[in-house]
C-alpha cells in the first residue's frame, strides 16, 4: 500500500503537526476556561469547573464537548466567547478527522506489511 519511504514522510510531517495543534488546544482551552469562571460561572459550574490538568475528568471533558459541538454557547450573547467557541468547535472536527485519517493509514500499512 505505502513504502517505507512515504509512511515515513506522512508520519514526519504529521507527528509534529498534530503536537502542536494539541498545545494549541490546551492554549484554547485554558483561555476558555479562564473566561468562563470569570464572566459565566453557571455555566464553567455546569460543565464541571474543568481545568487543563488538576480537573480534568472525563465527564468534564465530555460536558466541554457537548458543550461546543452542539453550540450551547450561543445561548449567552458574549462576542469572546462565540469567537472562540466557534474556532474550537471547528478545529476540534477538523483535529479530529486528520488524526483519523492518519491512524488509518499508519495501522493500515502495518498490517498491509505484517500480512
Amino acid at each position: 500500500m505505502l513504502q517505507g519511504g512515504r509512511l515515513k514522510l506522512i508520519l514526519a510531517i504529521s507527528f509534529p503537526l498534530l503536537l502542536t495543534s494539541t498545545l494549541y488546544w490546551f492554549y484554547l482551552c485554558s483561555k476558555l476556561f479562564e473566561h468562563l469562571k470569570i464572566n459565566h460561572p453557571q455555566i464553567y459550574s455546569e460543565i464541571g469547573e474543568p481545568s487543563l490538568f488538576w480537573n480534568s475528568t472525563p465527564s468534564n471533558n465530555n460536558a466541554l464537548l457537548k458543550f461546543l459541538l452542539k453550540k450551547e454557547w450561543l445561548k449567552v450573547d458574549d462576542t469572546y466567547l462565540n469567537k472562540t467557541c466557534s474556532i474550537m468547535r471547528l478545529f476540534f472536527i477538523i483535529y479530529s478527522i486528520v488524526l483519523f485519517i492518519v491512524l488509518f493509514i499508519v495501522f493500515a500499512a502495518f498490517f498491509v506489511e505484517a500480512t
